[in-house]
Formats: structure tokens, C-alpha cells, sequence
């Protein structure tokens, strides 16, 4: 068929001088390329044009002439032709030339995916980094019983839900290849503590003078630790005040008598004095310092501080117990009554003690004389028909202030515990152990709701719950159980569930106000965890992370303006491994 077929005088189309059979054969022959009345091969062409290693014979140089540098146009035996080119060695080796072409090099697949996977190491480095930081600024300890229960590990795992590189990261079967072991995070700490610690350095040459505390403290193990602090005098361009006593939330009664002290007193009046006529002391601080010791030295100073030492030994016994988290309302009443009643005790009767002992500071600490107050001369605008009190002596004068301070305490007790809120939550309280015949009105008022558009079916039935009050308590008397208190009653009440179930409605009363919070000391408690865990911190720790810890934690406000990048570069460098997983980016 193909000899009849190229026998037949064959027939050119116009436009294209292609014979009519070149679709057919282009269909068969996808690499024919036509150009002036001529077929060319277009594997062979990009091959030879791209200069690839192609074989060097005469049937290769034939093939070459006639489908690459003349081109076909021999159509009688077309079909044949095609087909003997499309065996030859020359197409066979440019087939394989364009086929794989367009594939990505091996090398270039693998330096692609290296660099991807050193892409994903440095985000997860990155994590390790601030998590290690975070820790020591904030003084949290980094260790626990084991690796994977630690602090820093934990964290981790809790950044990995917003980091999937790092999720991955962690996912592996060994923690020890993660990077994540403590050799790591030591290192990571000291180039961070190394950081600041040049920082420092820099100031140090800018400043003259300066000098180097060092001191020994025992841990929680009773063991003494070394500690280091560097003092310096400061440069002018940045002076820096330095708290003496910062005392907002350390104020106790242990606070008092520690300045009270013969030896702290003297030695805080010495310290003021010292600092107010240092040279390198700046004109503000010099004038506080001064103030500072002239107050001291002052007589009614020491008279009030031995005051409130009395004032504060009796509150801070009631603070004491007010902060006890199963406290009712009844009983801290009882506490409060009891401490006022203390308070008003000593207001009537301790003046002449306290008199006598402040009378004391004159010789110890070269305090002032008391004397009475200079009569001054009251303003027009403030001027009334009656005239001042002029006191005979200071003792008078002091009586005065004595019993001026005592009643501002006896009034902010009496304010404090006498609000809207605390009444009508004694009066509940009260209606629970019937005591006060409570109107039961005053409770099933403020409950029930009085919307038309709201449901009443939780409102309170006040006919109900004051019979089922009066059974509830008739029967834990006639049990021999007395109810003092809403804690009383909600020990009976779990002691049987029954009686929850017959004394519904009274129940949903107690657990209404079982809801209300008696007190806010429990939330106020996390802030005394700091200090355990400083403590804790501190005992289980290697000597090489203390350092560098410390360093942290107290500079912590140099950890803000570290630059991560720079620090995971230094880290990277250190050796070739670090390398070839991590990957390096210029800042």
C-alpha cells in the first residue's frame, strides 16, 4: 500500500508547498518540522544546535545532512525515509538529549531539597533560641525530672502548634539529635550572656571609675553560691537611679521593724548623709537623699514608725487569717470585730508605752527633740470664729497624732468590712444557719427575675425555701450537728445526698452562694511563686548556666534587643556539621 501510495503524483498544498500527505505524517512523525517546501527533524536540530554529544559516523552525517543542515524533500519515499531516520543512531541519541532536557538535574534536585531542609533547621533554631531566652529573662527554670517533662521542652511543644517546622523537628525518635540537649541550650545562654556581657564592656571603657561586689548566699541545698555584680559609676550620657528600697509589694511588718532596728536605722540616716554629699551624686538625688535623713533624724518620724509597728502586728494577724481560701463570711466578720476591738484597746491604752519608747531614739540615733508645733497664722478665706488648739506640751501634741492615726485605721476597718455587698452577703449567710430572723424576701428578691420576656422557672419560692430551711435545720439539730456557718452547713449537706434531693430548693441557695468569691487571696497567692521559683532554679543548676542565667535575668532588658540572627550565625560557624544542617542568612 505505502509503493501505491507514493507511486500516486502527489498533490502540494499552496500555501505551505507541504505535500497532502504531510499531515498524515506528522500525526505519525511528531518531530517533523517543515520550513520552505522542506521537513527537518526538530529532536536532531535542538540537540545539534545545543551541542550535544552526538555519535560521528557516515550514516549519522547523512542523517544530519538531510533532517538538520539541507532538509527533506524527497516526498516519493517519504514514509520509508521517516522511518529509517527515526531508527537511526542520530535521532535515537537527540530523543534522549530532549527527553531529558527539560528534567531537573539529580544534583540540583538534592542542593534544592538541602537547602529547603536547612531552611526548616534554622526556623526551628530559631524557636530554641527565643524559648532559651524567654526563660532566663523571665527567671524560669529550664529543667524538671526528665528531658521531655522539662520546662523548656514543654514550651517547645507548645510553640510547635503555631511552628509545623518545629513540630516536625520534635517529632523525631531522638532527643539527643534535635538539638535540644542541655550541652545546646548551655552554649546558646552563654553566647547570649558572652553578648551582653560586651555591651557591658563598651560602657565600662566610657566610665572612669568603677568596681566589682562579690558576695557569697546559700541556696535551697544550704550551699554557698558565689555571686558577682558589677557596680560602675555611670557615664554622663546615660545616669541610671538605682531604687534604694523598693517597697510596693514588700511591705510587712518584718519591713518595720528591720528599719526599726538600732543598727539599720543608724545605718540608713549614715547612708543618706553619705549619699547626699557624694560628688558623683546628681543634684536630685542629692536633694532626696538629703530630705530622706532630715526626716529620719526628726522625732515625730520615729514616733510614728513605732506606731504602726504596733498598728501593723495586730492587722497583719488579721490579714493572715482573712487570707485563708475555705474562710466564710461569718467568721471573717468575727475575725475583723475581734482585731478592731484589739485596735480600739490599744488606742486607749498604749499611748504612754509607745511614748516612752520613742523617747529612746533621742539618745540612740541623735534624733530632734519633740516640741510643739509652731502656732501658725490661718489663711482669711479659712478663717472660722473659733481659734486653734494650742497643745501645752509635745506629749499633748503627740496624743493627738496618736489618736489620729488610730482612728483612720478603726475607720478603714470599719469601711472596708461595712459595704452594700458584704451586708446583704451575711444576711444569705445568716438566713442559711437562721440566725438574725433573715426576711426571706430580701434573699428571693434579689434572685428572682422580675422580666416578663425571662423565665421563672429557676426563681425562688419564698414560702418553700423557708420551710425547707427550717426542716434542714431542725434536723441537724435534732443529729446533734451545729451550724455555725455556710461551711457547716455544706459539709452536712455533701454528707448525704438525700438531703440534697429533699431540701432542693435550700440547695440551690447554698450553691448560689457558693459562687460568690469571698475573697481574691487565692489569685493573689501566684505572686509569691516567683520566689519559689528563683529558689528552685537556683539549686538545681550547673555553675556554668547560673552564670550565664543570672546574666540574663538580670539584664534581662539587653535580652530584648539581642539580635537572634546574628547570635544563630555565630552558632552555625562553630563547625561544619552545624553547617550542613543549619542554614546561614546574612542580617
Amino acid at each position: 500500500m505505502e509503493g501505491m501510495e507514493h507511486s500516486i503524483p502527489q498533490v502540494f498544498q499552496a500555501e505551505s508547498g507541504m505535500p497532502a500527505s504531510f499531515k498524515r505524517w506528522k500525526k505519525t512523525h511528531t518531530w517533523l518540522m517543515p520550513k520552505s517546501g522542506k521537513v527537518f527533524c526538530s529532536f536532531c536540530t535542538d540537540a545539534i544546535t545545543n551541542k550535544f554529544p552526538l555519535v560521528e559516523n557516515r550514516s549519522c552525517q547523512i542523517s544530519k545532512e538531510a533532517f538538520v543542515t539541507v532538509g527533506f524533500n524527497c516526498w516519493k519515499n517519504a514514509a520509508q525515509t521517516f522511518k529509517s531516520h527515526e531508527s537511526s543512531e542520530l535521532h535515537s541519541a537527540a530523543t534522549e538529549f530532549v527527553l531529558n532536557k527539560n528534567k531537573p538535574n539529580i544534583v540540583d534536585i538534592i542542593q534544592e531539597s538541602n537547602e529547603k531542609e536547612k531552611l526548616e533547621a534554622r526556623i526551628v533554631l530559631r524557636a530554641i533560641f527565643t524559648t532559651a531566652s524567654y526563660l532566663a529573662r523571665q527567671g524560669l527554670s529550664f529543667r524538671r525530672e526528665n528531658a521531655k517533662e522539662s520546662n523548656f521542652y514543654k514550651l517547645l511543644e507548645l510553640r510547635s502548634h503555631d511552628i509545623p517546622e518545629l513540630k516536625a523537628w520534635l517529632n523525631r525518635k531522638k532527643y539527643e539529635h534535635s538539638w535540644l540537649h542541655h550541652t545546646i541550650i548551655n552554649e546558646i545562654l552563654s553566647m547570649m550572656a558572652d553578648e551582653i556581657k560586651e555591651d557591658i564592656l563598651k560602657e565600662i571603657k566610657e566610665n572612669k571609675y568603677f568596681s566589682i561586689m562579690i558576695d557569697e548566699t546559700s541556696d535551697i541545698k544550704r550551699l554557698e553560691q558565689r555571686l558577682g555584680r558589677f557596680h560602675d559609676l555611670q557615664s554622663e550620657k546615660s545616669p541610671d537611679l538605682t531604687p534604694f528600697c523598693p517597697t510596693r509589694w514588700t511591705m510587712r511588718i518584718s519591713s518595720l521593724k528591720r528599719l526599726y532596728h538600732d543598727a539599720n536605722y543608724q545605718s540608713v540616716i549614715d547612708f543618706m548623709l553619705l549619699t547626699s554629699n557624694a560628688r558623683d551624686t546628681d543634684a536630685i538625688t542629692s536633694s532626696k537623699a538629703k530630705g530622706f535623713s532630715k526626716h529620719l533624724q526628726t522625732f515625730e518620724t520615729y514616733f510614728l514608725l513605732t506606731t504602726m509597728i504596733n498598728i501593723f502586728e495586730a492587722i497583719e494577724l488579721l490579714n493572715t487569717q482573712l487570707q485563708k481560701s475555705q474562710l466564710c463570711l461569718n467568721e471573717s466578720n468575727k475575725l475583723v470585730e475581734i482585731s478592731t476591738k484589739n485596735l480600739e484597746t490599744q488606742r486607749d491604752q498604749k499611748f504612754e508605752v509607745i511614748w516612752k519608747e520613742a523617747n529612746k531614739g533621742i539618745a540612740k540615733f541623735n534624733v530632734e527633740e519633740p516640741s510643739v508645733r509652731r502656732e501658725r497664722k490661718t489663711p482669711r478665706r479659712f478663717d472660722s470664729s473659733s481659734e486653734a488648739h494650742i497643745f501645752d506640751t509635745p506629749e499633748d501634741n503627740y496624743r493627738k497624732i496618736y489618736f489620729e492615726v488610730y482612728d483612720k485605721v478603726l475607720m478603714s476597718l470599719n469601711t472596708r468590712f461595712e459595704t452594700e455587698t458584704i451586708n446583704l452577703l451575711s444576711k444569705f449567710e445568716n438566713f442559711l444557719i437562721g440566725k438574725n430572723n433573715i426576711n426571706v424576701l430580701d434573699i428571693t428578691n434579689f434572685y428572682n427575675t422580675q422580666k416578663k420576656n425571662e423565665s421563672k422557672e429557676d426563681n425562688f419560692d419564698a414560702q418553700l425555701l423557708t420551710n425547707q430551711r427550717d426542716l434542714f435545720l431542725n434536723y441537724a439539730k435534732n443529729n446533734n450537728v451545729q451550724l455555725e456557718s455556710v461551711k457547716d452547713v455544706v459539709a452536712f449537706l455533701k454528707s448525704e445526698k438525700s438531703y440534697r434531693l429533699i431540701f432542693n430548693e435550700y440547695t440551690k441557695l447554698v450553691r448560689l452562694l457558693l459562687t460568690i468569691p469571698g475573697s481574691t487571696c487565692t489569685n493573689e497567692r501566684s505572686f509569691s511563686t516567683l520566689r519559689f521559683l528563683k529558689t528552685y532554679t537556683r539549686a538545681t543548676m550547673g555553675q556554668d548556666r547560673l552564670n550565664h542565667y543570672a546574666i540574663l535575668y538580670v539584664y534581662r532588658d539587653r535580652v530584648e534587643a539581642l539580635n537572634i540572627g546574628d547570635l544563630m550565625n555565630k552558632f552555625i560557624l562553630k563547625n561544619q556539621h552545624r553547617k550542613n544542617t543549619f542554614a546561614i542568612i546574612k542580617q
